[in-house]
């Protein structure tokens, strides 16, 4: 049986590389979230429910960002 082989780039393992991933694919999420709502607050037709899905949306984003 061959051992697993690790590989090892600018980050440092492969571990590494999908953490920073995923931290930038969160924060381009969020990113996404803040102009969304930005467009309600320029005066976009919408109701109140979305602005606080959104809101509801970034702060899980946030705090995702925050555990990795």
């Amino acid at each position: 049986m061959e051992p697993h082989i690790t590989a090892l780039g600018q980050g440092g393992s492969n571990m590494n590389i999908e953490i920073n991933d995923k931290v930038y694919a969160l924060e381009q999420k969020i990113k996404a979230l803040s102009g969304k709502k930005q467009l309600i607050i320029d005066g976009i037709p919408m109701d109140s429910s979305t602005e606080k899905e959104i809101n509801n949306q970034i702060q899980v984003l946030t705090n995702m960002l925050e555990m990795l």
